[in-house]
């Protein structure tokens, strides 16, 4: 029957099923050969795909090629970003996330200033 694989796993960090454009999109940030090509044609296909509907909403001439082409590029550049966002946060040297405002800093105290009274110096 050959290799199986259940539903939710993933090649790499794209879980299977996922939209060919996001196998380029992986690719393009782990520097595959190819990739940037294959981007670029998925690009030219979403804009053709978009360019219809743009047509149907009145859109014409010079405006329906670079609103289909735009669009597509937006989206392109919008899955690149989620690749590179995901890769870097499961990068293992990733720096440990920033402490939150209402968290206190690790190896520090909080301040107890309850009854105390703080000078404030340079303000007139």
């Amino acid at each position: 029957m050959g290799n199986v694989v259940p539903v939710g796993d993933a090649v790499g960090r794209v879980p299977l099923g996922s939209p060919p454009t996001s196998y380029a999109a992986y690719g393009v940030v782990e520097g595959h050969p190819g990739a940037l090509l294959r981007m670029g044609a998925f690009t030219l296909l979403r804009s053709m795909i978009l360019a219809p509907g743009l047509a149907l909403a009145g859109i014409r001439g010079r405006q329906l090629i670079v609103g289909s082409l735009g669009g597509s590029l937006l989206m392109s550049t919008y899955a690149v970003g989620c690749a590179l966002y995901s890769k870097m946060k499961s990068a293992p040297d990733a720096p440990p996330p920033l402490p939150t405002i209402d968290a206190p800093v690790p190896d520090e105290e909080p301040l107890e200033t309850e009854g105390e009274e703080i000078p404030v110096t340079g303000v007139s």
